[in-house]
């Protein structure tokens, strides 16, 4: 029965210590408690799709039942996907960031359960993730829906409330009562708009609510920091909760004031200091933090300190870090002229108490030591109720004035401070560059592992950059545009404010991204070899974006950026489709054909005006703003391309004809070599009529005449190695392949007579055929 008027602070955890039941022999259910089974565990649940290759003879109802075909693969089978269902994949993204954070035991498969007494009645209770570290228990419930709306969560949250202490008495019975667990219980949602009322009912129940925006921040530190990151995880959830076995620890401090506040000077081992300590990332998490000023920790730095203390090294310099509550200090002496005093400062023994404000690297890299953190100790400068700006101005201070962090860095950290700018231009570029920085650390992203950082090496997958990737989105004005009077016009994914905005570009760009990566996986994650996971690649898709999304509105009369990020991306799928299915479905040649574009600036356009073309050959009034200048502008680099081809293709043959005929027929080459004597008339009387008789006449051969030469049976054998190239289209076994001469004698008549003609594609694409196919020859 739900226990909706049961009054308990907000936020406790329930401590599993009452009495357990007595019956059942098995509690929990299949746990995974060995490495091995936790990595095997992780790998199933990491993909959002399911992959199979079949036979054609084995398809069966493989579509009935949701099944997409993408491709024919090597051996003649057929790749079939389907997505994992919505409510599948938020149960795995929360799990795996208890497994990331080094959670020791956590649920195998979808069917976990707990057994229960309730009532005097033995009870399988179903639980979507279950995790232990230490005496810390997760028990998580995950709602999700398909698409973002109202939920009545009233059920849910009282089942869970009324299940709290039989949970815990089963929890004891299973762990014994001396592991004084703290359960920590959790409603972990998707795309559900709470209500008031429900909060409420959370709140009432001690059930914490985790959605889609804390979700990411703790997938953020889970990937980039791991096991470390469960101090900062624990510490959320157990805030102010008191820690019995830190109780009343000392340490010997000298007090002082600095600028006004009172600090403390001491020393102390890192694992007394990490359950205590919490990093105010600029995660957008916490709401009384704000505002956040720490760059998330880099796994990579973490491990490269700890390599150094089990080297021998020592910092000599403090981790500054601020109480977030009073301290006990017992003075045994002073000096009072100066302000400062010794004696005994009392440590404080809740979670998130301890905030710290320089050296989370330095304090976190003790984790991944090797040496007992228990053994060692570190230099540390605390103040005592430092408010949070106050906190935020001194990091800035000690980092841009003593230069201790790159500079890199430090412009990367002021977008992210500017997140709150009251500058249009600098608080959207802080918001893309965030959004870009979440969504390379969530599970499952299209840019998982895939975004660059200052910590990680440029590879092939590891390819973009979120410099470019954020002009495009500037540019694109998805976030919004500002003009000269200060008129602010909204973009697709702008919002109400800063926190809603940055949470619908995440949502938006990874559904969009979702089905442009969905359409073709293998290609994806090929990364810039692939032409689709690149910058140019990505950037030109950005630039698509609000290409759809206003051809959208002019189809449907909605506003773009009045719906939500979800339901706007469905709402452009019909009009992205020619696109998915040509990525789905074109061969290699075909694909790097069309989107094998130049690197540099102008590689982005040039991939967008060939997605622009994609949708125009289904939807042929699609005219983006822009697109038919750039066509026209393509054109006529197109047309440069293809007259440098024509030029050097036609001079190239020319003097490979004469000069094999030189060398086979000697000085008489032109009487001897050159068969048909009409040929040879009509050369000489352009030699005369031109008034370039001292030209030799062999200069004067028609193009479509070194085809005549080249194929009389009296000299093919001294051209078929070079001159004989079978085009796509020919049938083969034939002798002679020099149909190419007869298409490049059409296709030079544009250069003969260029006004108002141009080169198609296909054209400049034979041009450039030919090229490597006569280089390969030597000719």
């Amino acid at each position: 029965m739900a226990r909706h008027h049961r009054k308990k602070p907000t936020a406790r955890p329930q401590d599993a210590s009452a009495e357990a039941p007595s019956t059942s022999s098995e509690v929990l259910g299949e746990l995974a408690t060995e490495k091995g089974e936790r990595i095997s565990e992780y790998k199933r649940r990491k993909p959002r799709f399911l992959q199979k290759k079949v036979e054609p003879a084995d398809i069966g109802t493989l579509v009935e039942d949701g099944w997409i075909e993408r491709r024919k693969i090597a051996g003649g089978k057929i790749l079939f996907e389907r997505s994992k269902a919505h409510d599948e994949i938020l149960e795995n993204r929360f799990w795996s960031i208890l497994y990331q954070l080094g959670f020791e035991e956590l649920n195998k498969g979808r069917n976990f359960k707990i057994n229960v007494v309730s009532e005097g009645h033995i009870v399988n209770k179903q639980v979507d993730v279950f995790a232990k570290i230490g005496n810390t228990v997760v028990v998580a419930e995950c709602k999700s829906s398909a698409r973002r709306g109202q939920r009545n969560l009233q059920k849910d949250i009282g089942e869970l409330g009324s299940l709290q202490r039989p949970i815990a008495n089963s929890l004891r019975k299973h762990y014994g009562s001396e592991s004084r667990l703290k359960v920590i219980w959790l409603m972990v949602t998707n795309n559900v708009n709470w209500s008031n009322s429900d909060k409420a009912r959370a709140a009432d129940q001690g059930i914490q609510i985790v959605r889609e925006r804390e979700l990411r921040y703790f997938e953020e530190i889970a990937k980039n920091v791991g096991p470390a990151a469960k101090f900062q995880f624990i510490g959320e959830f157990l805030s102010s909760q008191e820690i019995p076995e830190l109780s009343n620890y000392s340490v010997p401090a000298i007090r002082t004031k600095l600028g006004g506040q009172w600090a403390y000077y001491f020393l102390a081992a890192p694992d007394r200091i990490l359950p205590i300590a919490f990093v105010n990332h600029r995660g957008l998490r916490d709401v009384e933090g704000a505002p956040s000023y720490q760059r998330v920790l880099k796994r990579s730095r973490l491990k490269e300190i700890g390599s150094y203390l089990d080297g021998g090294g020592f910092f000599p310099n403090c981790i500054l870090m601020n109480f977030r509550q009073n301290v006990r200090f017992q003075r045994q002496t002073s000096v009072e002229d100066r302000q400062i005093s010794f004696g005994n400062l009392f440590l404080p023994d809740r979670y998130k108490s301890a905030w710290i404000i320089d050296g989370q690297h330095r304090l976190y890299g003790f984790t991944e030591s090797e040496q007992s953190s228990s053994k060692q100790s570190i230099p540390i400068l605390a103040f005592e109720k430092l408010s949070t700006l106050a906190e935020a101005e001194l990091f800035t201070t000690i980092n841009s004035k003593q230069q201790k962090v790159a500079r890199g860095l430090l412009d990367e950290l002021a977008g992210e401070l500017k997140l709150d700018s009251e500058d249009f231009d600098e608080r959207m570029s802080a918001i893309a560059s965030r959004a870009l920085d979440i969504m390379a650390t969530e599970t499952g992203n299209p840019f998982e592992d895939r975004i660059k950082t200052a910590d990680l090496a440029d590879s092939d997958t590891i390819c973009l950059t979120i410099s470019e990737l954020k002009k495009a989105i500037i540019s694109s004005k998805v976030l919004g545009t500002k003009s000269r009077n200060d008129v602010i016009t909204p973009g697709e994914f702008s919002r109400a404010d800063t926190e809603e905005t940055l949470h619908a570009i995440c949502e938006g760009l990874t559904a969009y991204f979702s089905s442009i990566q969905e359409a073709n996986v293998e290609r994806w994650e090929l990364g810039r070899p692939g032409c689709l996971c690149s910058n140019i690649a990505v950037q030109g898709y950005i630039r698509l974006l609000p290409a759809l999304c206003s051809y959208m509105q002019q189809k449907t009369h909605q506003s773009a950026h009045e719906l939500e990020a979800g339901d706007l991306i469905d709402q452009i799928k019909p009009y992205l489709q020619p696109v998915i299915d040509f990525v789905s479905t074109a061969e290699e040649p075909e694909f790097l054909k069309r989107f094998k574009v130049p690197f540099g600036s102008g590689g982005p356009p040039r991939y967008y005006y060939q997605l622009c073309l994609l949708v125009r050959g289904k939807f042929p009034d699609f005219d983006p703003p822009g697109f038919v200048e750039f066509d026209n502008e393509s054109r006529m680099e197109l047309k440069e391309v293809g007259d440098n081809l024509v030029a050097s293709l036609l001079e190239r043959v020319h003097n490979h004809v004469v000069l094999v005929l030189k060398q086979n027929y000697g000085p008489e080459f032109f009487d001897l070599g050159i068969p048909d004597t009409k040929i040879k008339i009509a050369a000489m009387q352009k030699k005369y009529e031109n008034g370039e008789d001292k030209k030799p006449p062999e200069t004067f051969l028609n193009f479509i005449d070194l085809k005549s030469i080249a194929e009389h049976k009296k000299n093919w054998d001294l051209f078929k190695e070079t001159l004989n190239i079978r085009m796509e289209e020919e049938k083969g076994g034939n002798q002679k392949y020099l149909g190419w001469m007869v298409r490049l004698n059409e296709i030079r008549r544009v250069l003969a007579h260029s006004y108002g003609r141009s080169y198609t594609e296909d054209q400049v694409q034979l041009l450039e055929f030919l090229h490597e196919q006569l280089a390969a020859r030597n000719v």
